[in-house]
Protein backbone atom coordinates (compact mmCIF):
# COMPACT_ATOMS: atom_id res chain seq x y z
CA UNK A 1 0.00 0.00 0.00
CA UNK A 2 1.35 3.41 -0.97
CA UNK A 3 1.85 6.13 1.60
CA UNK A 4 -1.28 8.23 1.94
CA UNK A 5 -3.74 5.66 0.61
CA UNK A 6 -5.75 6.02 3.80
CA UNK A 7 -6.69 9.57 2.78
CA UNK A 8 -10.00 8.50 1.26
CA UNK A 9 -13.75 8.90 1.25
CA UNK A 10 -15.21 12.03 2.85
CA UNK A 11 -11.83 13.01 4.33
CA UNK A 12 -10.21 13.17 0.89
CA UNK A 13 -12.89 15.40 -0.64
CA UNK A 14 -13.18 17.53 2.49
CA UNK A 15 -9.49 18.36 2.73
CA UNK A 16 -8.81 18.41 -1.03
CA UNK A 17 -11.49 21.07 -1.56
CA UNK A 18 -10.69 23.16 1.53
CA UNK A 19 -9.53 26.74 1.03
CA UNK A 20 -7.48 26.78 4.23
CA UNK A 21 -5.67 23.98 6.05
CA UNK A 22 -3.32 25.63 8.56
CA UNK A 23 -3.95 28.86 10.40
CA UNK A 24 -2.35 31.42 8.08
CA UNK A 25 -2.97 34.59 10.08
CA UNK A 26 0.74 35.06 10.90
CA UNK A 27 2.21 36.81 7.88
CA UNK A 28 4.97 34.74 6.25
CA UNK A 29 4.66 32.05 8.91
CA UNK A 30 4.47 28.35 8.12
CA UNK A 31 0.68 28.42 7.68
CA UNK A 32 0.92 31.48 5.42
CA UNK A 33 3.40 29.74 3.14
CA UNK A 34 1.41 26.50 3.18
CA UNK A 35 -1.60 28.52 1.98
CA UNK A 36 0.48 30.12 -0.80
CA UNK A 37 1.50 26.72 -2.16
CA UNK A 38 -1.92 25.15 -1.50
CA UNK A 39 -3.72 27.75 -3.63
CA UNK A 40 -2.10 26.31 -6.76
CA UNK A 41 -3.28 22.69 -6.45
CA UNK A 42 -6.42 23.31 -8.54
CA UNK A 43 -4.71 22.33 -11.79
CA UNK A 44 -5.55 20.01 -14.64
CA UNK A 45 -3.91 16.56 -14.55
CA UNK A 46 -3.01 16.99 -10.89
CA UNK A 47 -0.94 14.28 -9.22
CA UNK A 48 -3.51 13.23 -6.61
CA UNK A 49 -1.21 10.58 -5.17
CA UNK A 50 1.36 13.26 -4.35
CA UNK A 51 -1.36 15.47 -2.88
CA UNK A 52 -2.59 12.60 -0.69
CA UNK A 53 0.96 12.21 0.62
CA UNK A 54 0.96 15.87 1.64
CA UNK A 55 -2.40 15.52 3.38
CA UNK A 56 -1.18 12.37 5.11
CA UNK A 57 1.82 14.35 6.41
CA UNK A 58 -0.46 17.10 7.67
CA UNK A 59 -2.93 14.77 9.40
CA UNK A 60 -0.44 12.18 10.65
CA UNK A 61 -0.82 13.28 14.32
CA UNK A 62 -4.55 12.49 14.11
CA UNK A 63 -4.14 8.92 12.82
CA UNK A 64 -2.94 5.82 14.69
CA UNK A 65 0.78 5.21 14.12
CA UNK A 66 -0.02 1.81 12.57
CA UNK A 67 -2.55 3.20 10.05
CA UNK A 68 -0.57 1.81 7.09
CA UNK A 69 -0.93 -1.75 8.42
CA UNK A 70 -4.70 -1.57 8.92
CA UNK A 71 -7.24 -3.08 6.57
CA UNK A 72 -8.98 -0.90 4.01
CA UNK A 73 -12.18 -1.00 6.09
CA UNK A 74 -10.32 0.05 9.26
CA UNK A 75 -8.61 2.86 7.36
CA UNK A 76 -11.94 4.14 6.10
CA UNK A 77 -13.27 4.14 9.66
CA UNK A 78 -10.25 6.15 10.83
CA UNK A 79 -10.55 8.53 7.86
CA UNK A 80 -14.21 9.20 8.68
CA UNK A 81 -13.31 9.80 12.33
CA UNK A 82 -10.61 12.34 11.37
CA UNK A 83 -12.98 14.03 8.90
CA UNK A 84 -15.58 14.52 11.64
CA UNK A 85 -12.95 16.05 13.93
CA UNK A 86 -11.77 18.64 11.37
CA UNK A 87 -14.10 21.48 12.23
CA UNK A 88 -11.57 24.31 12.08
CA UNK A 89 -8.17 25.17 10.65
CA UNK A 90 -5.15 23.40 12.09
CA UNK A 91 -2.82 25.46 14.31
CA UNK A 92 0.73 25.96 13.11
CA UNK A 93 2.95 23.01 14.15
CA UNK A 94 4.41 23.36 17.63
CA UNK A 95 7.44 21.30 16.64
CA UNK A 96 8.20 23.41 13.56
CA UNK A 97 11.61 24.50 14.79
CA UNK A 98 12.39 21.14 16.34
CA UNK A 99 11.71 19.25 13.09
CA UNK A 100 12.33 21.78 10.29
CA UNK A 101 13.44 19.09 7.83
CA UNK A 102 10.12 17.27 8.17
CA UNK A 103 8.11 20.40 7.41
CA UNK A 104 10.40 21.49 4.61
CA UNK A 105 9.82 18.11 2.97
CA UNK A 106 6.06 18.57 3.42
CA UNK A 107 6.07 22.02 1.83
CA UNK A 108 8.36 20.84 -0.97
CA UNK A 109 5.94 18.03 -1.81
CA UNK A 110 3.11 20.55 -1.91
CA UNK A 111 5.18 22.92 -4.05
CA UNK A 112 5.71 20.17 -6.64
CA UNK A 113 1.96 19.50 -6.91
CA UNK A 114 0.99 22.98 -8.12
CA UNK A 115 4.28 24.58 -9.23
CA UNK A 116 6.57 23.57 -12.10
CA UNK A 117 10.12 24.58 -12.90
CA UNK A 118 10.47 26.58 -16.13
CA UNK A 119 13.49 26.25 -18.45
CA UNK A 120 15.60 29.21 -19.51
CA UNK A 121 15.88 30.36 -23.12
CA UNK A 122 18.72 32.53 -24.43
CA UNK A 123 16.79 35.42 -25.96
CA UNK A 124 19.52 36.38 -28.42
CA UNK A 125 19.38 33.04 -30.22
CA UNK A 126 17.61 32.23 -33.49
CA UNK A 127 15.25 29.82 -31.72
CA UNK A 128 11.65 30.74 -32.74
CA UNK A 129 10.60 30.68 -29.08
CA UNK A 130 13.35 33.18 -28.25
CA UNK A 131 12.45 35.47 -31.13
CA UNK A 132 8.83 35.62 -29.99
CA UNK A 133 9.63 36.48 -26.38
CA UNK A 134 10.36 40.19 -26.71
CA UNK A 135 9.20 42.75 -29.28
CA UNK A 136 12.14 45.13 -28.92
CA UNK A 137 15.33 43.56 -30.27
CA UNK A 138 18.38 45.37 -31.57
CA UNK A 139 21.23 43.80 -33.55
CA UNK A 140 24.63 44.98 -32.37
CA UNK A 141 28.21 44.08 -33.21
CA UNK A 142 30.18 42.36 -30.44
CA UNK A 143 33.78 41.45 -31.19
CA UNK A 144 33.02 41.56 -34.91
CA UNK A 145 29.93 39.37 -34.86
CA UNK A 146 26.27 40.42 -34.73
CA UNK A 147 24.17 39.53 -31.70
CA UNK A 148 20.60 40.39 -30.79
CA UNK A 149 19.96 42.42 -27.66
CA UNK A 150 16.45 42.09 -26.23
CA UNK A 151 14.82 44.89 -24.23
CA UNK A 152 12.16 44.00 -21.66
CA UNK A 153 10.02 46.12 -19.34
CA UNK A 154 9.13 45.66 -15.69
CA UNK A 155 7.05 47.47 -13.10
CA UNK A 156 8.65 48.24 -9.74
CA UNK A 157 7.80 50.13 -6.56
CA UNK A 158 11.41 51.26 -6.06
CA UNK A 159 12.64 54.68 -7.16
CA UNK A 160 15.80 55.15 -9.24
CA UNK A 161 18.21 55.59 -6.35
CA UNK A 162 16.90 52.57 -4.46
CA UNK A 163 17.36 50.33 -7.50
CA UNK A 164 21.01 51.43 -7.57
CA UNK A 165 21.38 50.85 -3.84
CA UNK A 166 20.04 47.31 -4.24
CA UNK A 167 22.29 46.58 -7.20
CA UNK A 168 19.39 45.93 -9.56
CA UNK A 169 16.47 43.56 -9.12
CA UNK A 170 16.69 40.18 -7.43
CA UNK A 171 14.02 37.58 -6.86
CA UNK A 172 12.80 37.75 -3.28
CA UNK A 173 13.90 34.14 -2.77
CA UNK A 174 17.50 35.41 -3.06
CA UNK A 175 17.05 38.18 -0.50
CA UNK A 176 16.48 36.01 2.61
CA UNK A 177 13.20 37.76 3.41
CA UNK A 178 9.70 36.59 4.32
CA UNK A 179 11.09 33.54 6.14
CA UNK A 180 12.31 31.99 2.89
CA UNK A 181 15.68 31.35 4.55
CA UNK A 182 14.12 29.41 7.45
CA UNK A 183 15.17 25.74 7.52
CA UNK A 184 11.51 24.65 7.21
CA UNK A 185 11.01 26.61 3.98
CA UNK A 186 11.55 24.84 0.61
CA UNK A 187 13.54 27.76 -0.78
CA UNK A 188 16.15 27.39 1.98
CA UNK A 189 17.31 24.30 0.04
CA UNK A 190 19.51 25.72 -2.78
CA UNK A 191 18.49 22.92 -5.15
CA UNK A 192 14.81 23.83 -4.75
CA UNK A 193 15.13 27.55 -4.13
CA UNK A 194 17.29 28.36 -7.16
CA UNK A 195 14.67 27.32 -9.71
CA UNK A 196 12.16 29.57 -11.49
CA UNK A 197 8.60 28.32 -10.97
CA UNK A 198 5.28 28.78 -12.72
CA UNK A 199 2.08 28.68 -10.64
CA UNK A 200 -0.37 26.05 -11.83
CA UNK A 201 -3.79 27.38 -10.86
CA UNK A 202 -2.90 31.07 -11.21
CA UNK A 203 -1.14 30.42 -14.52
CA UNK A 204 1.69 32.91 -14.05
CA UNK A 205 5.08 33.43 -12.41
CA UNK A 206 5.74 32.42 -8.82
CA UNK A 207 5.80 35.71 -6.92
CA UNK A 208 9.00 34.88 -5.04
CA UNK A 209 11.30 32.85 -7.32
CA UNK A 210 10.76 34.91 -10.49
CA UNK A 211 11.03 38.55 -11.45
CA UNK A 212 8.35 39.26 -14.04
CA UNK A 213 9.29 41.12 -17.21
CA UNK A 214 7.22 41.84 -20.30
CA UNK A 215 7.59 42.31 -24.04
CA UNK A 216 6.01 45.78 -23.99
CA UNK A 217 4.89 48.43 -21.52
CA UNK A 218 1.14 47.76 -21.54
CA UNK A 219 1.50 44.77 -19.20
CA UNK A 220 4.04 46.01 -16.60
CA UNK A 221 2.30 49.38 -16.16
CA UNK A 222 -0.13 47.29 -14.09
CA UNK A 223 2.67 45.85 -11.91
CA UNK A 224 3.02 45.76 -9.02
CA UNK A 225 -0.59 44.65 -8.85
CA UNK A 226 -2.89 46.87 -6.87
CA UNK A 227 -4.65 43.66 -5.75
CA UNK A 228 -1.41 42.17 -4.35
CA UNK A 229 -2.07 42.18 -0.61
CA UNK A 230 1.66 41.78 0.07
CA UNK A 231 2.23 45.25 -1.39
CA UNK A 232 -1.05 47.17 -1.05
CA UNK A 233 -3.87 46.96 1.49
CA UNK A 234 -6.86 47.64 -0.72
CA UNK A 235 -10.10 47.31 1.28
CA UNK A 236 -12.93 45.16 0.01
CA UNK A 237 -16.62 45.95 -0.32
CA UNK A 238 -19.74 43.75 -0.31
CA UNK A 239 -20.21 41.45 -3.29
CA UNK A 240 -23.33 43.37 -4.29
CA UNK A 241 -21.28 46.43 -5.17
CA UNK A 242 -20.34 47.20 -8.77
CA UNK A 243 -17.15 48.64 -10.23
CA UNK A 244 -18.53 52.16 -9.76
CA UNK A 245 -18.52 52.12 -5.99
CA UNK A 246 -15.71 54.35 -4.77
CA UNK A 247 -18.55 56.51 -3.47
CA UNK A 248 -19.09 53.84 -0.78
CA UNK A 249 -15.66 54.42 0.75
CA UNK A 250 -15.43 55.79 4.27
CA UNK A 251 -12.60 57.23 6.34
CA UNK A 252 -11.56 53.82 7.67
CA UNK A 253 -11.22 52.42 4.15
CA UNK A 254 -9.04 55.31 3.03
CA UNK A 255 -6.93 55.01 6.18
CA UNK A 256 -6.51 51.24 5.78
CA UNK A 257 -5.49 51.66 2.15
CA UNK A 258 -2.34 53.41 3.40
CA UNK A 259 -1.16 50.70 5.80
CA UNK A 260 1.40 49.43 3.27
CA UNK A 261 2.35 51.24 0.09
CA UNK A 262 -0.30 53.95 -0.19
CA UNK A 263 -3.40 53.68 -2.34
CA UNK A 264 -4.67 57.21 -2.90
CA UNK A 265 -7.65 58.92 -4.49
CA UNK A 266 -7.08 61.21 -7.47
CA UNK A 267 -9.42 63.52 -9.34
CA UNK A 268 -9.04 63.28 -13.10
CA UNK A 269 -10.57 64.61 -16.29
CA UNK A 270 -12.30 61.94 -18.34
CA UNK A 271 -13.96 61.50 -21.70
CA UNK A 272 -16.04 58.75 -23.27
CA UNK A 273 -18.61 58.91 -20.45
CA UNK A 274 -21.29 61.49 -19.57
CA UNK A 275 -19.31 63.12 -16.78
CA UNK A 276 -16.28 65.33 -17.31
CA UNK A 277 -14.41 64.35 -14.13
CA UNK A 278 -14.15 61.36 -11.86
CA UNK A 279 -12.45 60.07 -8.74
CA UNK A 280 -10.15 57.10 -9.08
CA UNK A 281 -7.84 54.89 -7.05
CA UNK A 282 -4.24 55.98 -7.62
CA UNK A 283 -0.71 54.74 -6.90
CA UNK A 284 2.84 56.01 -7.43
CA UNK A 285 5.28 53.58 -9.04
CA UNK A 286 8.08 53.09 -11.58
CA UNK A 287 8.58 51.32 -14.90
CA UNK A 288 12.00 50.20 -16.16
CA UNK A 289 13.51 49.15 -19.49
CA UNK A 290 16.15 46.44 -19.03
CA UNK A 291 18.47 44.31 -21.14
CA UNK A 292 17.70 40.60 -21.02
CA UNK A 293 20.11 37.83 -22.01
CA UNK A 294 18.11 34.79 -20.92
CA UNK A 295 14.54 34.44 -19.79
CA UNK A 296 11.74 31.98 -19.17
CA UNK A 297 8.78 32.23 -21.52
CA UNK A 298 6.08 31.98 -18.86
CA UNK A 299 3.20 32.48 -21.27
CA UNK A 300 4.27 29.61 -23.51
CA UNK A 301 5.00 27.36 -20.53
CA UNK A 302 1.71 27.78 -18.66
CA UNK A 303 -0.34 27.45 -21.83
CA UNK A 304 1.34 24.17 -22.73
CA UNK A 305 1.84 22.63 -19.26
CA UNK A 306 -1.18 23.85 -17.30
CA UNK A 307 -3.73 24.21 -20.11
CA UNK A 308 -4.11 27.88 -19.25
CA UNK A 309 -6.38 29.81 -21.62
CA UNK A 310 -4.41 31.23 -24.52
CA UNK A 311 -3.26 34.84 -24.07
CA UNK A 312 -4.43 34.93 -20.45
CA UNK A 313 -0.84 35.30 -19.27
CA UNK A 314 1.62 37.61 -21.03
CA UNK A 315 4.52 37.29 -18.60
CA UNK A 316 8.14 36.41 -19.15
CA UNK A 317 10.49 35.92 -16.24
CA UNK A 318 14.06 36.29 -15.07
CA UNK A 319 15.75 35.44 -11.81
CA UNK A 320 17.39 38.83 -11.55
CA UNK A 321 18.38 41.94 -13.48
CA UNK A 322 21.86 43.23 -12.68
CA UNK A 323 22.22 46.97 -12.36
CA UNK A 324 24.44 47.15 -15.45
CA UNK A 325 21.50 45.84 -17.49
CA UNK A 326 19.10 48.64 -16.54
CA UNK A 327 18.70 50.97 -19.51
CA UNK A 328 16.08 53.54 -18.49
CA UNK A 329 13.13 54.14 -16.22
CA UNK A 330 10.11 56.35 -15.71
CA UNK A 331 8.31 57.48 -12.60
CA UNK A 332 4.60 57.16 -13.20
CA UNK A 333 1.38 58.08 -11.45
CA UNK A 334 -1.15 55.33 -12.02
CA UNK A 335 -4.89 55.80 -12.30
CA UNK A 336 -6.80 52.57 -11.65
CA UNK A 337 -10.24 52.02 -13.12
CA UNK A 338 -10.82 49.22 -10.62
CA UNK A 339 -9.17 47.01 -8.02
CA UNK A 340 -7.48 44.63 -10.48
CA UNK A 341 -4.96 45.14 -13.26
CA UNK A 342 -7.45 43.91 -15.87
CA UNK A 343 -9.94 46.63 -14.87
CA UNK A 344 -7.64 49.16 -16.51
CA UNK A 345 -4.49 51.07 -15.52
CA UNK A 346 -3.33 54.39 -16.99
CA UNK A 347 0.18 55.60 -16.23
CA UNK A 348 1.06 59.31 -16.41
CA UNK A 349 4.83 59.72 -16.84
CA UNK A 350 6.40 62.19 -14.39
CA UNK A 351 10.05 61.85 -15.40
CA UNK A 352 12.25 59.75 -17.70
CA UNK A 353 15.86 58.87 -16.90
CA UNK A 354 18.57 56.77 -18.56
CA UNK A 355 21.24 54.74 -16.77
CA UNK A 356 24.82 55.39 -17.77
CA UNK A 357 28.16 55.63 -16.00
CA UNK A 358 26.63 54.34 -12.78
CA UNK A 359 24.10 57.21 -12.58
CA UNK A 360 20.58 58.09 -13.70
CA UNK A 361 20.60 60.96 -16.19
CA UNK A 362 17.95 62.88 -18.11
CA UNK A 363 19.95 63.32 -21.31
CA UNK A 364 22.12 60.30 -22.15
CA UNK A 365 25.54 60.81 -23.73
CA UNK A 366 27.92 58.62 -25.73
CA UNK A 367 28.56 56.73 -22.50
CA UNK A 368 25.12 55.08 -22.84
CA UNK A 369 26.24 53.10 -25.91
CA UNK A 370 29.58 52.30 -24.26
CA UNK A 371 27.80 50.84 -21.22
CA UNK A 372 25.08 48.88 -22.96
CA UNK A 373 25.82 48.33 -26.66
CA UNK A 374 29.57 47.64 -26.87
CA UNK A 375 30.29 51.20 -27.92
CA UNK A 376 28.07 51.13 -31.02
CA UNK A 377 26.78 54.72 -31.03
CA UNK A 378 24.30 54.12 -33.86
CA UNK A 379 22.67 51.29 -31.95
CA UNK A 380 22.78 53.32 -28.74
CA UNK A 381 20.87 56.18 -30.34
CA UNK A 382 18.37 53.75 -31.87
CA UNK A 383 17.77 52.23 -28.41
CA UNK A 384 17.24 55.68 -26.89
CA UNK A 385 14.65 56.53 -29.55
CA UNK A 386 12.93 53.19 -29.06
CA UNK A 387 12.72 53.68 -25.30
CA UNK A 388 11.42 57.25 -25.64
CA UNK A 389 8.73 55.99 -28.01
CA UNK A 390 7.70 53.28 -25.54
CA UNK A 391 7.61 55.65 -22.56
CA UNK A 392 5.00 57.99 -23.99
CA UNK A 393 3.51 60.70 -21.72
CA UNK A 394 0.45 58.50 -21.09
CA UNK A 395 0.96 54.72 -20.97
CA UNK A 396 -2.15 52.59 -21.37
CA UNK A 397 -2.30 49.27 -19.59
CA UNK A 398 -4.65 46.33 -19.92
CA UNK A 399 -8.37 47.04 -19.75
CA UNK A 400 -10.01 43.68 -20.53
CA UNK A 401 -12.41 44.06 -17.59
CA UNK A 402 -12.79 47.83 -17.63
CA UNK A 403 -16.03 49.56 -16.56
CA UNK A 404 -18.61 49.96 -19.30
CA UNK A 405 -18.75 52.58 -20.64
CA UNK A 406 -15.03 52.93 -20.15
CA UNK A 407 -13.85 56.34 -18.89
CA UNK A 408 -10.86 57.64 -20.85
CA UNK A 409 -8.62 59.51 -18.40
CA UNK A 410 -7.05 62.50 -20.14
CA UNK A 411 -5.26 64.25 -17.29
CA UNK A 412 -4.83 64.25 -13.52
CA UNK A 413 -6.45 67.32 -11.98
CA UNK A 414 -5.59 66.63 -8.33
CA UNK A 415 -3.41 63.95 -6.79
CA UNK A 416 -4.01 62.35 -3.37
CA UNK A 417 -7.26 63.94 -2.17
CA UNK A 418 -7.79 64.24 1.56
CA UNK A 419 -10.87 62.59 2.99
CA UNK A 420 -12.49 66.02 3.47
CA UNK A 421 -11.91 66.85 -0.21
CA UNK A 422 -13.26 63.44 -1.18
CA UNK A 423 -16.39 63.98 0.93
CA UNK A 424 -16.96 67.43 -0.52
CA UNK A 425 -16.76 66.08 -4.07
CA UNK A 426 -19.08 63.21 -3.19
CA UNK A 427 -21.64 65.60 -1.70
CA UNK A 428 -21.86 67.71 -4.83
CA UNK A 429 -21.80 64.99 -7.49
CA UNK A 430 -23.87 61.88 -8.27
CA UNK A 431 -22.52 58.54 -7.04
CA UNK A 432 -21.88 57.25 -10.55
CA UNK A 433 -19.01 59.72 -10.92
CA UNK A 434 -16.86 57.33 -8.92
CA UNK A 435 -14.87 54.31 -9.91
CA UNK A 436 -13.14 52.03 -7.47
CA UNK A 437 -12.97 48.81 -5.54
CA UNK A 438 -14.88 45.60 -6.02
CA UNK A 439 -14.21 42.46 -3.94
Amino acid sequence: MAYGDWIKGKLWSQVRDANTIYDNSREWGFGWWFAYFWKEIAINNRDDRALKEVIADVLAPLFPVNIAAMTSTQQMTEANRVAAALIQVIPEPRDLNARPGHYRTMLTKLLKVGFKEMPYTRVGSSDPLARNMFLDRISVQKSGRPIDVAIAYRGDTRPFETVCLHGGAKARADLGVMNMNQPWHPFSDPVVGSKLYARGASGDNCLYSVNSVAADVSIPVGFPLIEDQNIYSLPTLPATETVRNLSKWNFRMLRDANKKLPVMIAKASVSGVPQATGLFLATDTFLYAVRVKKSVHTQDYVESHFSIKKDQCHERGVRDVKMKNFLAGVQIRRIHLGPRRQNGVIGFVQQLRFYEGGHWVTNPSAQFAMDHFYGDQTVGQAAIRMIRNRFTPIILGEADEAPSPMPHVTQIDQWNLTFDQFNAYRSSNPANFYYGAVP
